[in-house]
């Protein structure tokens, strides 16, 4: 066989192993929403989102999220899911509004559980009144 003949098999085959992987490596889509979007001070606020495996396998992932507001208030949380190969899980947090008044921000990301950025960040805002 050439050195041709060999490159161009070895090139197909890392081509077709490349293929056959990308199905399986961790994908994932999700959405949120804060509501209200207008709250009291220490009135119930909520956030609710769905994470989707878009890949061929189970992965796990983790949802990372900080709140930003006023008087550099900063609130991070993460939580880590397993999901199935092209589930979706729901999942919503319903915790009181800060009692300073003002605009807050609502980051999202989704990472995989070797910490690659899947999706995201997304952001969203809600007011304390």
């Amino acid at each position: 066989m050439s050195k041709v003949s060999c490159l161009l098999v070895v090139s197909l085959l890392f081509l077709l192993t490349g293929l056959a992987s990308a199905g399986t490596a961790p994908c994932a889509k999700f959405d949120f929403n804060v509501t209200p979007s207008s709250v009291d001070v220490d009135a119930p606020s909520t956030i609710s989102g769905s994470l989707t495996n878009c890949s061929s396998l189970g992965h796990w992932y983790k949802v990372k999220f900080k709140i930003a507001g006023p008087d550099n208030f900063v609130y991070r949380y993460s939580e880590t899911f397993w999901v199935r190969a092209g589930r979706t899980v729901s999942h919503s947090v319903t915790e009181a509004a800060p009692d300073t008044k003002g605009k807050y921000f609502v980051t999202i990301e989704i990472v995989s559980s070797s910490g690659t950025l899947l999706a995201g960040p997304m952001t969203k805002s809600f007011t304390v009144e």
